[in-house]
This record gives C-alpha cells, structure tokens and sequence, in this order.
C-alpha cells in the first residue's frame, strides 16, 4: 500500500519508466497525485489507466525528499 512520500517507479503502458513520489492519494488508492523527479512534473495517475507503479525498498528512499 503506497503512501504519500513513498518513492515509486511509475511504468506507463508504452514502457516508458521514471522515478517519482507519491504526494497524495484517494482513501481508497484508486486515484493518486505524484511529482515526477527530475522535471518535477505533477502527475494524476488513475488505478485503471494501464500504469504500472512499482514502489522502492526503504533501503533506496532519500532521507530528505
């Protein structure tokens, strides 16, 4: 279950994969707001729109986000 400031790999439908975290999110997890690394773009991510969100071990998740 991701929660907002966990970092993620987002996997769009094409392949096309980057880095991002979560910064908000429905109760039910269906809809998500996240912030991409690098551009620093924000995104709207639904649970039936075909990506792919693969969270990173703690181990790998910056101290200071």
């Amino acid at each position: 279950m991701l929660q907002p400031g966990d970092l993620i790999e987002v996997i769009e439908p094409g392949g096309y994969s980057y880095e991002a975290r979560v910064e908000t999110k429905t109760e039910q997890s269906d809809i998500l707001w996240i912030r991409s690394h690098g551009f620093g773009t924000r995104h709207l991510l639904h649970n039936q729109d075909g990506t792919r969100l693969q969270a990173r071990p703690p181990a790998e998740q910056p101290r200071n986000p």
